[in-house]
């Protein structure tokens, strides 16, 4: 066994009092932050291609994903912890929140501009993480991750402001970053309780489609605007991105550090443009290509190290 911050603080699904995490958990836990960054990368691209507008699309992906969900959770028939719910009562709005303003921005820039933005996030993350916390990122993972910034910054800087309104799909963009940063905090506050990862994301896409809705219905869209083949793509973003990658990025942050795994999020961006760039048409230039090279050998090198950090005493607080 090692011992890290996550080890310190591991968050297992059912309230383990064992509060190690094994190099076996640990494997499993990049092994799931990889593979839901691989996923979210395909969020922006599929949402973008669908014609209905962002609240009408959102609507459905919600009521998809939470059938998924509520299926799954009925077949596991692990019944549902009333402290878990209380703990999760803030994902409820913010997952709401998060979701209009990433697809909002998305349709007001392009892809490549509103990603960029949330590269940022492990600026911010770190040395939160890090004062709150007391993680302890190693050397590489920072240097690397401001590697990881500037290659996806190359990605952005030569490409187009495809969208209907540039401006305020920046400041959208900028909005929703923050708000993620506290969304990824306050995960890792949750996973540090042992709050079980299927009912989190139970109540944040319960609140969300309750959140969604209301908007939809107050502004007077029309729910019956998805249509053909977009079906099929409303159904990959909810049960993809959206369930699947999220569910696996919850559950991952109860055996990694959220910095680390902040850094290893910095392969979204690259993988969505590159998914606009086959799909949507929006082009990438020799300087985009190199910077999408820069990224994923920064996040490959990153995967293969280790953060290590000491008990925090908040951490020790949310734990207990």
């Amino acid at each position: 066994m090692i011992r890290t911050h996550s080890g310190n603080n591991s968050a297992t699904d059912g309230g383990s009092s064992q509060p190690i995490t094994t190099r076996h958990e640990r494997a499993l836990g990049l092994t799931a932050v990889c593979a839901g960054t691989v996923l979210w990368g395909s969020a922006a691209p599929l949402g973008k291609a669908v014609d209905a507008p962002p609240l009408v699309l959102l609507v459905w992906r919600q009521v998809i994903a939470l059938t998924v969900l509520v299926l799954f959770m009925a077949l596991r028939r692990k019944p549902v912890r009333r402290e878990d719910v209380r703990a999760s009562r803030f994902a409820a709005v913010m997952f709401g929140v998060h979701l209009i303003g990433f697809f909002g921005a998305a349709r007001l820039t392009s892809v490549a501009v509103v990603l960029l933005i949330y590269a940022l996030a492990p600026v911010f993350i770190i040395p939160i993480a890090a004062l709150l916390l007391h993680e302890r990122p190693a050397r590489t993972v920072v240097v690397l991750g401001a590697v990881a910034i500037v290659g996806v910054a190359l990605v952005v800087a030569t490409g187009t402001t495809q969208g209907s309104n540039p401006a305020l799909g920046l400041v959208v963009s900028i909005g929703n970053l923050a708000l993620w940063v506290l969304w990824s905090l306050t995960i890792k506050g949750a996973r540090i309780r042992r709050v079980d990862t299927a009912t989190w994301m139970l109540c944040a896409n319960v609140g969300a489609l309750v959140l969604i809705l209301t908007v939809a219905i107050v502004v007077g869209e029309d729910l019956g605007a998805v249509h053909g083949t977009d079906w099929l793509r409303v159904a990959a973003l909810a049960v993809g991105p959206g369930l699947v990658g999220h569910g696996l990025n919850t559950w991952a942050l109860g055996h990694v550090d959220v910095g680390l795994a902040s850094v290893i999020g910095l392969g979204e961006p690259v993988l969505a443009a590159l998914g606009a760039a086959l799909f949507l048409s929006e082009p990438l230039g020799p300087v985009q290509v190199a910077g999408i090279a820069i990224v994923i050998a920064a996040v490959a090198v990153v995967v293969a190290r280790s953060t290590r950090g000491v008990p925090a005493p908040l951490a020790v607080r949310l734990r207990n």
